[in-house]
Formats: structure tokens, sequence, C-alpha cells
């Protein structure tokens, strides 16, 4: 029809238009840097598994099922499971489970993601380190289709040569120093215990001590990725929450002889860490699984906050999407310089930097601030230049950082002593030795540089030596993101691309006293690294930047808290109906909601007062193969 859009008259039609309708143009209106980013997502999101066992069986019964097998021993003593449940028996043993889905080849750019849902049993161990494991390994044999052994004394050739990656979880240690840790398998090995020792695998890092605690009779969801960023080399991320909390998380970058060909999830548990007895159909015999999820590019969602081409020719923000970009070194502003379509970083011979003022972004857990920055080189590059280049998303906290200011050896800004946030630096022609480096911005401190130098930065870590060189007159793309993980925790990464080639990149964590709340994106190069003079309008007088883009990205989440537990779902498939029960307390309105995923419940479709001690109700009309549901009582 057609119908009313004013400022003045709002049309109620386009106050609630789905998110979904929106998903297509996706690709047509995303910055570079985010369609790029979504590219697999929006081309190739898929669900590989989706296994709530309801038809009571650990084999593939369903299109979205997987084939459920022991991996300690060939007579499959550590499964069992029934409706609506998968158990992993360990109690005082060491035991483990692994599943079998169809082998995902990542291309650059892929991601695959494992979440799984599962609960505590009544006893739980103390002080046991790396006690709960989890793998999303190479499919690389049909064997691993089976019930399998693995003891100290019978190695398992179908385990020696099984790349792969884990993430293992402490339970409850007594020095509280709880973390998480991530693994490569080692290929070969002769070993052949997989899950069961650490001593095949390699260690590729772990958080910072989180001091989390895991208890009894309590559910939890874990999740597992692995993205591909390079030719040779893969992200692997890993988290633990409860109740929509994350308790830790850790993200490792695996840079060669990447696992790849990923059909295989696996998961253990230590002796003592779960339950008290081995014995099956006994509540107390290990943790419980109600659903594992493994996606191919889940879809995320974006929200831009910059996209700047400079279009306009003018560095104050005219655009919705623009930036206001000042200088950083001088109060006056002589270090940056506009063109339609063009950004300059003035430097050559002078230290000197800008920095660009954003609505602040306050990241919620789970989310991410990415920025991309596109920027070609001069005719003159410099050489042995550590730390010659940096990046820094910094907080928000002052309005009179939105001004060209100070920053020299000399002076000391008080708006740079307790300012907060994080800086990639990457060295330029030094080497084999150039490598990226994060680092923490100490607040306070009492140099007032930013930028200016790394005295006032805390080293939180780097690459291996990668040996990249910048070219002169060519593009290149620098990536930092910041994903917060926790109430008081982030993960910081960052990248140097040029075209589709990953130079190098870097990721570490921040465990206390995070910065947040960022609005301020800083770019520094230190003197003789870009240009051989610093006069206005020479073309080789620093960098010349032609978007940069910032975007927050709500990574994959946990599903949310299911509410009462549903103690019956019965779908019949041929009347397109599901009927649900739960316990209800008779008197009480219970409000029920359906969905087609784990992540959002959206959709009321019932409310009622309970006559009975048991809730029922039935949808009709369900054509989708899977529905999840949800029963809130009313407060």
């Amino acid at each position: 029809a057609d119908l009313t859009s004013s400022s003045i008259d709002p049309n109620p039609l386009y106050t609630k238009l789905s998110r979904m309708n929106t998903k297509p143009a996706l690709e047509k209106t995303f910055p570079s840097f985010l369609a790029a980013l979504l590219a697999p997502t929006l081309a190739n999101a898929q669900i590989i598994v989706d296994d709530s066992w309801e038809d009571g069986d650990r084999l593939k019964t369903g299109a979205l099922d997987a084939n459920w097998w022991s991996s300690s021993n060939s007579n499959g003593n550590s499964v069992e499971f029934t409706t609506g449940e998968l158990g992993m028996i360990s109690g005082p043993s060491g035991r483990g489970i692994h599943g079998i889905f169809p082998a995902q080849n990542l291309a650059i750019g892929d991601t695959l993601v494992a979440t799984y849902t599962f609960t505590t049993p009544t006893t739980i161990g103390a002080d046991r380190s790396g006690a709960f494991k989890v793998a999303l390994m190479s499919n690389n044999n049909a064997g691993l289709d089976a019930d399998l052994t693995s003891s100290s004394i019978d190695p398992n050739p179908l385990y020696t040569d099984l790349p792969g990656y884990l993430v293992e979880f402490d339970v409850n240690k007594v020095a509280a120093d709880d973390d998480t840790g991530i693994r490569k398998h080692n290929t070969p090995n002769a070993t052949g215990r997989f899950l069961a020792t650490t001593s095949e695998w390699t260690s590729l890092g772990s958080s910072a001590d989180a001091d989390y605690t895991i208890l009894a009779d309590t559910e939890y969801v874990g999740i597992i990725s692995l993205t591909r960023t390079a030719e040779d080399s893969m992200q692997i991320f890993g988290s633990l929450s409860q109740n929509g909390v994350r308790l830790d998380s850790f993200t490792a970058t695996d840079a060669s002889a990447i696992a790849n060909d990923i059909g295989m999830l696996g998961f253990w548990a230590n002796s003592d860490a779960f339950g008290n007895t081995t014995t099956s159909d006994i509540p107390d015999n290990g943790i419980t699984f109600t659903n594992i999820t493994v996606e191919l590019n889940p879809q995320v969602d974006v929200t831009v906050q910059i996209n700047d081409d400079f279009a306009d020719g003018d560095r104050a923000a005219t655009g919705a999407n623009d930036a206001s970009w000042w200088s950083s070194s001088s109060t006056s502003g002589n270090s940056v310089e506009i063109a339609p379509g063009a950004l300059g970083l003035v430097t050559g011979t002078s230290g000197r930097g800008m920095h660009g003022t954003f609505t602040p972004q306050t990241l919620e857990i789970g989310e991410t601030i990415v920025a991309t920055m596109t920027f070609t080189t001069p005719t003159t590059v410099g050489t042995n230049r550590g730390s010659g280049l940096k990046f820094a998303l910094m907080d928000f906290n002052n309005p009179a950082l939105a001004a060209d200011l100070l920053s020299n050896s000399a002076s000391v800004n008080p708006l740079y002593t307790d300012l907060p946030g994080y800086l990639i630096d990457l060295d330029v022609n030094t080497g084999a030795a150039a490598d990226v480096t994060v680092r923490k911005h100490n607040t306070p401190n009492a140099t007032g540089r930013f930028l200016g130098t790394t005295g006032e930065w805390t080293n939180m870590g780097s690459s291996g030596d990668a040996g990249y060189a910048f070219a002169p007159a060519t593009e290149y793309v620098v990536e930092m993101s910041i994903l917060r993980t926790g109430e008081d925790s982030v993960d910081i990464s960052g990248s140097l691309s040029q075209g589709a080639t990953l130079l190098d990149s870097f990721s570490t964590s921040d465990a206390s006293g995070i910065a947040n709340n960022f609005g301020m994106l800083g770019i520094w190069a230190n003197s003789n690294t870009f240009g051989s003079t610093n006069a206005a309008g020479d073309p080789d007088n620093g960098l010349t930047f032609s978007n940069i883009s910032i975007g927050v990205i709500e990574l994959p989440k946990e599903p949310v808290d299911p509410g009462l537990v549903i103690t019956s779902i019965v779908h019949d498939a041929d009347a397109q109906t599901v009927t649900i029960e739960w316990i209800a307390e008779i008197g009480t309105t219970y409000f029920v909601y359906g969905s087609d995923d784990l992540t959002s419940f959206d959709d009321e479709l019932d409310d009622s007062t309970a006559t009975t001690t048991t809730g029922t109700f039935t949808e009709v009309g369900v054509t989708a193969p899977r529905r999840f549901y949800r029963v809130v009582p009313e407060e």
C-alpha cells in the first residue's frame, strides 16, 4: 500500500520490521571491511549439527544429528543417552566421548563454531587442573566413527596422526588460578591417547587467572570456534558461561601447519572431576548434555559506527558515519591533511599522529568493536623502524579530546595521562624480526604523550617474528578488534594485510581493569618511517587513508536461559503440531515462547494460568524441521 512516513507522523508499520528482512541488503550497505567480514556468513551460513537427542538415540537419525561415541573404551562405557539428554560417564575415571559430523574444510575467512549446553552432577571435584576438555578435530579416517579405546597401555593409532585443537578448563583450583587453555594436537605422536593426556598436545597459551567456580547441579554453556585467517593460520577461541555470564575465555593463533577438514567434536573429563561413580543410569556419574550445535559462519549482527571514505573532503564529521579527525601531536593540526577521497597523516621526518572521535560505544559482554584502516604508503618508506606504526582504540572520556592536541617530550598533556585504551604497533622493515605487538595504556601516567612513546604503555605480548615488509606506494589494511568476554575481561586482536594476504596477526587478553566506552581511534607514525618530508601537500609526506571503518559486532552468543524445564516435547510432523508440557504451579501464569534457534526467543506463543500441576501448550502449523521453546512464569 501507499504509506505515510514523516518526522511528525511516524508509521507504526515501520517500527517493528523484522531484522531478518534486512539481511539480504547487508552486502550492499555494509562498508568494505564489514562486507568482507560477513561475506562467508551471508553466502555460507549453515547449521551442521543441532542435536538435542529428542530421538533418545546416540546415532544420527535426524538430518542435524551427529553420531556419538566413546573416546576411551570400545565398549562404549562413557556414553549414555535418553530422550533429550546425552550423558558422559566419568566419575572417578578419566573418560571421553566424541561426535562425528560431515567434515568442514574451512576457506579463508570461514568460522566453525561449536556450542554445547550441559549440566553438572551433584559431585564436583576440587583442584583439577585442565580437567574438562573440548576439541575440534580433523575427520581424517572413517574408523573414527566408532567407539574407540584410549589407555596408557594401548595407544590408538587413529589418534596418533589426528590434527586438531582443544580448549581446556580448570575445575575448582585451590590456588584460585582457574583459567582457559588452548592446545594443538601433535601429529604424529606416539602416545595415541587423544584427550586423556596433554603430553601429546602443544600449548598455544592460556588466559589470565579468572578464578571461576564450577558448581554442582548447574547448567553451563561453552563455545569452541575456529576461524581460518589465512592460507596457513587459524584463530582458536574458547569460552565457558553460566546463566548468561561468561566466566572465562581465551583466544590463540596457530600460525603454521594448521588443522582443517574438521568433522569431529570431542569432550573429556579427567578422573574425579564430575560425579562419584561410573555406574550407568546414576545421576551422579558425570555431566549431561542437553544440546550441541555446530555451525559454519553463524549469522552476526553489525552496527556500523564509522564508514569514512572522506568523499566530502572535510575532516569534520559531515556525514552520519563520518568521524571528526584531529591532530594528536600539535594544536596547529599540522599532522592532518584532507582532500576528496583521502585523509593524510603528515609525518615524514617527524613523529606525528592523528585521532578520530565518534559516538562512544560501550561494549556488552559478547560484543566486539572492529576498526579497519585502509591506507597507501608514500614513495619513501624507512627501514629498521621498530614499533614505527601504531593504531589505538581509546576511551572517549573527555569531550576536550575532540580537538587538535599537543604531544611532545617537553610537555605533558593532561588529557592523555588518564586515558584508557589499547594499541597495536607494527614494526616497519626491521627484517625477520618484524611483528605485531599489543599494548595497554597505563592510567594514570606522568608522561602524557599518548602514541608518541611506548613508555606509557604496558606490553601485552607480540606475535612471532613474521618478517613482513612495507613496500612504497602500496595499499595495506590494518584491523584492530576488541571483544568483551566478561564483566572485566576483553580479547584484543590486531592484523596487517596486503590485498587478500595476511602478513601477520596477534591476539591476547586483558583480564582486569579493562578499557571500554570506545570513542576514539588514534594513528601514529614515528619519525623517518613514512615519507621524506613533512611539508603539507607533498605526496611523499606520509600515509594516505582511503577508508576507515568502525563497527560493533555481536559474535555467536550462548543460548539464553531456557526458563522452566520442559518435561515433554512431542512433534507430529504429519499434523504439523508440537505439544510441550512442563511442571506447573496451580494459579501461576506461564508465558510460552518459541524460536527457530537457541539465541532469540522473541516470539510469544501463549500465556495461560495453570489449573493443574502440568502445564501444556500445542503450537500448530509447525513446518520447520526443528523448534525450540521457553516457558517463563509470571513474576
